[in-house]
């Protein structure tokens, strides 16, 4: 199973108070499937990652957040997709949307042992 579909399951089967897939709404539970799709499909290290990284800021340019109006798993994915990517270090600095959107998201998570 790949990190996608484990976000995906994680986010389906936890708590509707958690606000995973947005506000229950069938529009945002689409958009949030459509960043996981998206997080899987386009954050890879390579020339790619790039391009992906503008459209991530043209995305987060009016919003703090990705979906809605709190953390859901769709600003979970593609965060940790980045997390993972040491070139996303460099790029952040041509992309000021996304790098805020990131650090906002990295603030919010709990922190671990």
């Amino acid at each position: 199973m790949g990190a996608t579909a484990a976000c995906r399951f994680l986010a389906r089967t936890a708590p509707p108070a958690a606000h995973l897939y947005g506000d229950g709404s069938a529009l945002q539970a689409v958009q949030v499937d459509a960043w996981l799709d998206w997080a899987g499909a386009a954050i890879k290290p390579g020339p790619g990652l790039e391009a992906a990284v503008a459209t991530l800021d043209a995305a987060c340019a009016l919003r703090t957040v990705l979906v809605g109006r709190a953390l859901t798993a769709a600003d979970c994915a593609v965060w940790g997709a980045l997390q993972a990517i040491g070139q996303w270090t460099k790029l952040r600095r041509a992309a000021p949307h996304a790098a805020r959107w990131h650090g906002h998201v990295g603030a919010a998570a709990p922190a671990g042992p």
